[in-house]
């Protein structure tokens, strides 16, 4: 069989997604990079959200889950995808934008796999029952009763 790469993309751009099995975010598991230039739910025809309960921070979050590098934008809030080097944020420049993609799509697949690793693992914290965790401990420490948590920045 032939080796290739390929990315779930989200938008309209002119890239190669191979069918099969795709989560609630139309994001495919066989992908090897997940591409969301504007981190937006999928719509159906008439604009209506495909799925409800789908906010723009879960659709990064299930390619995460998914195992997937993703390539975002700084006009988004995810550069922690640098910072733990589980894909790439770029300016939302079209030159930018087009040199992360081959490099991405030339990148080792080792490279992606272990990218993906640390991204699965960066997606965990945004489940709903680990922010919940989170929110318990905030309040915890606001009421006197424990340590800072990590998740609450020292200024």
């Amino acid at each position: 069989s032939a080796s290739f790469r390929s990315a779930a993309v989200q938008g309209t751009l002119p890239l190669w997604v191979p069918l099969g099995q795709f989560n609630a975010y139309g994001i495919s598991a066989a992908a090897d990079v997940y591409f969301g230039a504007r981190l937006a739910c999928p719509r159906d025809e008439n604009g209506a959200k495909k799925d409800p309960t789908c906010t723009e921070l879960s659709v990064a979050q299930a390619a995460l889950l998914a195992g997937l590098p993703v390539i975002t934008t700084t006009r988004t809030p995810w550069g922690v995808l640098r910072d733990r080097d589980a894909g790439w944020v770029v300016e939302p420049e079209t030159d930018a934008l087009v040199t992360v993609l081959r490099e991405a799509l030339a990148a080792d697949g080792a490279l992606l796999r272990e990218m993906g690793r640390r991204g699965e693992a960066l997606g965990r914290n945004y489940a709903p029952e680990a922010i919940a965790g989170q929110l318990v401990t905030v309040y915890e420490w606001l009421l006197g009763r424990g340590a800072r948590p990590e998740c609450v920045a020292e200024f």
